[in-house]
Formats: structure tokens, C-alpha cells, sequence
């Protein structure tokens, strides 16, 4: 049987049928032929933030975006079209879930499966006749292998012969045990995968050839900001959660910090959440009068304004790296290798002893020159010109030689 946890509730399960079966996103586009189509389909700022940063250098004349950004973010029922459900479509796919034995892998679920394969079909049906409209040169994708959108945009390019890009979002390492990441790095749709610099491609060489991965920056870290303190003399700290609440991993490094900021009531400690993420999932485990939830506008800043960050498996962790700031990252056993472990603790006494050792200056100074390091493997730096240009340079150059 199918149990998909995501689906909270019947009424849930039951609305969703309801907009799979009458109902359409709408998709704001521009408009002209022969240009690269790049495709957001999130209703989140910080990788608006980084798509339209990847893409500021292109010529705006050679780019037609189709952005639903804000689209997505408006809470009015008019942000959909509507639509009576295809009767004969809707039998087809029954025909075919039925000829599969479909009803026993999905259970009481099978009505929503069987709705929502309906509303795919009807959205690459609608991309379809974007694409065929616009006819592009070629397309970059926000993430190709984990967005229906972008996927649909990336097929059609690539059945009618254009060169495919995909962007890096996030962090993209090897896991010590089985993630729907694993999945979506040995599965990559696009043709190319423009990345951020020398470790990720690393990663991705061990399931594509690499040939197909470039190596680009990341528009957000053009350069490396000088620390200029010799001394750790904290009185800010934020805390930086990954994107899941209900983890374990999270509540228990929430636990062993809320201990430790009682005991360091002269240190101020800010949590920031995960966008998809809510403070009541950890309201019983602040309690430290120090440790206060502080919603993050721009992460840059939060970093550049703290004197160290905590963190577990987050993005953030190589984008700190720009300040050379400490970095204390909580083991477990879903701990990812970023760099050599000996700024991470297991217990409230492992932080103390992290703390008491970058009391000593030459072992601030050395964590600093580890992260200015690390920072050069995981952000590429172009010799000449910006990151967006070097993101144009290499898709004409693949664009030309496709």
C-alpha cells in the first residue's frame, strides 16, 4: 500500500483532487521567438533572488523568463484558470492505472494519483503550446530534476533538438545515507548542469560525464570578504535549521544549544528557520531567555552580522564561507563531509570545547584560512567579469557548439 505523508488529511487529499480535476496554473511569460528561455516556477525569494542574479548579465533581448514567482505568491483563487475536466483523457489514464494493478500500490489514494497524472498531462499539453509558440534556442531551468515545470520545458527543448541548462540551488554532496538527493543527482534531466564551483562538480562526476557539468560560480559569492577580527570575543551567534522541523536532528541540536545559551547569557543567539519551516515545531524546547527566533530577510547580511553560525546539513554552511566566520555544525549520524570535521560537537561539553579552543588566536586565524580555501573549491571565481557574464559566456559557447 501507498502512504504518502505529505497528505495530511482527507480534506487535504480531497481539495487537491478537486484543483487537480478543474483547475490550471497560469504561467507568466514573455514573449518573442529564438531566445533562451529561462523558467522559475517557485513561489521563493531567495531563489528568485538567485535566478534573476545568474541571468542579470544576459541581454534582456535575448532572454524571454517564464517567472511565476509572484504569480504563485498572490493567495487569490484567481491565480488559477478553470476548467471542466477532460472526460475522455481522465478514462485513458483510469484504462491504463486499471491495466497496471495501480489500485494496489496506491491504495485509498488512488483517486488523487489518478487526478494528478490527469493535471500533468494537462500541464505539458499548456507548456506545449508555449513552447511551440515561442520557439526558443535554448532553455536553463531553475532545477529540471525536481520541478514538474521546468522538466516539461527541458524535454520539449531537447525533443526538438536545443541545448538544456540546469542551475545549482543548493548544496550538492555525498550523503552518508540514502536521500531523495541521491535520486535527483543520478537522474539529471537537463543536458548541462551549471554549477557552482570545483566540489560540486566532483560530486556530480561520479553520475554524468563531465563533459555535461560546467563549472560557472554562484552570482551571490563573487568574492571572498576579509575577516578582519584575530579574536573570537562572541556576543551574536545565529542558528541556521535545515529544512525539515519535525526532524530529529534538528530538535536535538536545538536542545544541546538551548541548554548552552542559558550557561552564556552574555551571548546572543538568533534562530532562523527554513522557509517551508515553523517555530511551533520547537516552542517547547526554547526556553533560554537569550535564544529567540529572528525571521531571516537576507541570509548575506545575518552572516556578515554574526560572530559565528551554528548549523546541521544546510546550503548555508559553504555560504558562510565568505565571511570566515567560525562555523559549528552538529554530528550525527545524517551529518554530511564538507571539510575536515573538527569544528563540529555532539554535546553541549563538545561546543564548550570548541569555544574555549578559538580562544587561542592561532586557532581562529587557521579555522580562517580553512574557510577561505574551502571557499575557492565551492565557488568558482571568474578571472574576468562577473559570474552572470561567465553564466552567458558558457551557455552561448555550448548554445554554438550543440
Amino acid at each position: 500500500m501507498f502512504n504518502n505523508t505529505s497528505l495530511e488529511s482527507s480534506f487535504e487529499e480531497f481539495f487537491m483532487i478537486i484543483k487537480f480535476l478543474f483547475s490550471m496554473d497560469k504561467f507568466n511569460i514573455g514573449e518573442g521567438k529564438d531566445k533562451i528561455l529561462v523558467s522559475y516556477p517557485m513561489a521563493r525569494e531567495d531563489h528568485h533572488n538567485l535566478v534573476m542574479k545568474s541571468i542579470e548579465k544576459f541581454p534582456k533581448k535575448e532572454i524571454v523568463l517564464l517567472d511565476n514567482y509572484y504569480w504563485k505568491k498572490r493567495k487569490s483563487i484567481l491565480k488559477y484558470k478553470f476548467r471542466f475536466p477532460d472526460i475522455a483523457l481522465l478514462f485513458k489514464i483510469w484504462r491504463k492505472f486499471k491495466k497496471e494493478g495501480a489500485k494496489k500500490v496506491f491504495g485509498k489514494h488512488f483517486l488523487y494519483f489518478l487526478t494528478r497524472t490527469y493535471f500533468r498531462c494537462k500541464q505539458i499539453e499548456s507548456l506545449e503550446e508555449i513552447y511551440s509558440r515561442l520557439k526558443p534556442r535554448a532553455h536553463i531551468a531553475f532545477c529540471s530534476q525536481t520541478f514538474a515545470e521546468d522538466t516539461i520545458l527541458a524535454l520539449l527543448s531537447q525533443k526538438d533538438g536545443k541545448p538544456t541548462f540546469t542551475l545549482q540551488h543548493g548544496l550538492i554532496v555525498e550523503y552518508p545515507y540514502f536521500t531523495s538527493q541521491s535520486i535527483l543527482q543520478e537522474n539529471l534531466v537537463s543536458d548541462y548542469s551549471l554549477v557552482w564551483g570545483k566540489k560540486t562538480a566532483e560530486v556530480l562526476e561520479k553520475y554524468t560525464d563531465s563533459s555535461k557539468i560546467i563549472v560557472v560560480g554562484n552570482p551571490k559569492y563573487n568574492i571572498m570578504e576579509e575577516n578582519k577580527t584575530n579574536k573570537f570575543n562572541p556576543t551574536t551567534g545565529t542558528i541556521f535549521l535545515p529544512v525539515i522541523g519535525t526532524s530529529s536532528p534538528s530538535k536535538k541540536m536545538l536542545a544541546i544549544l538551548n541548554n548552552f545559551a542559558k550557561n552564556h547569557p552574555e551571548i546572543k543567539f538568533n534562530l532562523s528557520l527554513h522557509p517551508f519551516d515553523d517555530i511551533k515545531n520547537y516552542s517547547e524546547i526554547i526556553t533560554a531567555t537569550n535564544l529567540k527566533y529572528c525571521p531571516v530577510k537576507n541570509v548575506s547580511e545575518t552572516i556578515k552580522n554574526s560572530d559565528f553560525i551554528v548549523i546541521h546539513n544546510t546550503t548555508i554552511a559553504i555560504e558562510s564561507l565568505q565571511y570566515g566566520k567560525p562555523i559549528f555544525r552538529y554530528s550525527d549520524d545524517f551529518l554530511v563531509k564538507l571539510w575536515k570535521n573538527d569544528d563540529c560537537f555532539k554535546s553541549e561539553k563538545d561546543l564548550e570545547k570548541l569555544f574555549r579552543k578559538l580562544n587561542n588566536p592561532k586557532k581562529y586565524l587557521s579555522w580562517s584560512k580553512k574557510y577561505q580555501k574551502e571557499f575557492r573549491e565551492n565557488f568558482y571565481q571568474p578571472k574576468e567579469g562577473t559570474v552572470s557574464e561567465n553564466y552567458y559566456k558558457k551557455v552561448l559557447e555550448k548554445i554554438k557548439d550543440f
